[in-house]
């Protein structure tokens, strides 16, 4: 069990540990961009399954703006784009 300082103490670690490795990608919506030159990116690639599967003909991404609907439409071009294959 945590101790209460000592998990806040390790929690200010890792933030600070986070913060000096990874850049924010504020702002930046190609997927490109954010894998090539380090940004911190939540990999959502498992959805595209889902997608595939949908029986739907059209999908429709409702979410508030700058949520990453941009960046994941960038992440779909990227994974079927033939010249991009070596990258997933």
């Amino acid at each position: 069990m945590f101790k209460k300082d000592t998990h806040k103490n390790t929690c200010e670690q890792w933030l600070l540990f986070a913060m000096t490795l990874l850049k924010i990608p504020y702002g930046i919506s190609n997927y490109r961009t954010i894998a090539r030159e380090g940004y911190a990116y939540v990999d959502k690639t498992r959805y595209i399954r889902v997608l595939e599967e949908y029986s739907s003909p059209f999908v429709v991404l409702l979410r508030p703006r700058r949520f990453g609907k941009s960046l994941f439409a960038s992440v779909l071009n990227c994974y079927y784009d033939i010249a991009e294959k070596d990258n997933f």
